[in-house]
């Protein structure tokens, strides 16, 4: 579920400042594998990893070694936030249905066409000899070539393995530290806004430079991207990236991930006018009925209208407070604009609410 900041003017359009508790998953799941680069959660890390069973301690174990560390499933649930906004329940319940393509062509970062891939998972005899010198160069192609052999083993115990980590760890995680995250995203706005564009990439991360148009890896320049070649440029706000820089890019969209001062998360002030934009957004039994409808099911404007017995024009002044408060996602399905309700965010809104004042 990633959110839009509203578009600045001139060129800072293409910039889009977000977040996703889906994405956050994946990310809090690279520093698992290495808790002290992460040192507000390192206890709690350590713990999780003392508490796993054989069973699923197995399965971490494996993921980390043929996703480099997690690295790859960022790129994976980055690719399907990008095509497909829902819950982070609603998406892991998806989870192992996803098609062995889809699956691989995420994982592999977009590297390599769907049609090779889909070639390569009818034709396995051809996987041994199949070459890819992008992508050699990016992950090395024997790892990539285990990732179609394996792909059905690696799917399944992702799957299995992150259910497991959101029912148990991340979903925890996400109440504590989601309200702030959204908070952080205010902040972001305003510097955004003050900046051009290669300015504001720069201050992503202190490993990229905007040089003759291109966005650059300093210590890798030969891993660089074009802009004026870059539909939309998705900067998503992360606790949990370390000091690792992480970029990707798939179909036209560049995402990088900016780091967010871990510190700062428990701060009272952080969070506070999107706490009250929270507040303002429940303040009626017709917004609890919505969210109730959409809770079951995306759903238009009009189909909200029908199943509440309203005008249309009314809910839709509803369902602005709603959007304002971070709490739905207004997603096109070819001629028509379906309503998501965030639940991670409520829940998220919902606890910051319950231990604001024992901060």
């Amino acid at each position: 579920m990633l959110i839009n900041s509203p578009a600045a003017s001139g060129e800072k359009q293409r910039i889009r400042i977000k977040y996703s508790p889906i994405v956050e998953i994946a990310s809090s799941l690279h520093c698992l594998g290495r808790p002290e680069s992460c040192p507000q959660f390192e206890d709690a890390f350590r713990k999780v990893l003392r508490d796993m069973t054989p069973e699923t301690r197995s399965d971490f174990d494996y993921l980390c070694e043929v996703t480099l560390s997690w690295t790859l499933a960022i790129d994976l649930f980055c690719y399907l936030e990008q095509h497909d906004i829902e819950s982070a329940k609603g998406l892991l319940a998806e989870f192992p249905k996803m098609n062995d393509v889809e699956f691989v062509y995420g994982m592999l970062s977009g590297l390599a066409s769907k049609r090779t891939i889909g070639r390569l998972l009818k034709q396995p005899q051809t996987i041994s000899s199949w070459s890819n010198s992008t992508i050699d160069n990016f992950i090395g192609i024997d790892l990539a070539r285990r990732i179609v052999a394996e792909s059905a083993q690696i799917h399944e115990r992702m799957a299995r393995f992150l259910k497991w980590y959101w029912d148990n760890v991340f979903e925890e995680i996400w109440r504590n530290i989601g309200a702030a995250e959204i908070g952080c995203m205010g902040v972001e706005k305003k510097v955004l806004s003050a900046m051009s564009e290669s300015s504001y990439l720069e201050t992503c991360h202190p490993g990229l430079k905007v040089v003759h148009g291109s966005l650059t890896v300093v210590d890798v320049p030969e891993c660089s991207w074009q802009l004026s070649d870059v539909e939309a440029i998705d900067v998503l706000l992360t606790a949990f990236s370390g000091s690792s820089l992480i970029v990707n890019k798939f179909d036209g969209i560049l995402t990088l991930f900016k780091r967010i001062a871990v510190g700062d998360l428990g701060s009272d002030d952080i969070g506070l006018e999107e706490l009250a934009e929270f507040l303002k957004s429940i303040s009626s039994s017709t917004k609890f009925q919505i969210l109730k409808e959409l809770y079951n099911s995306p759903k238009t404007t009009k189909e909200l209208a029908e199943a509440l017995d309203m005008a249309p024009s009314s809910i839709s002044e509803h369902l602005k407070t709603l959007r304002a408060a971070e709490l739905l996602y207004p997603q096109r399905v070819k001629n028509s604009v379906y309503n998501r309700f965030l639940y991670e965010n409520y829940q998220a809104f919902a606890s910051r609410l319950l231990t604001y004042f024992d901060q």
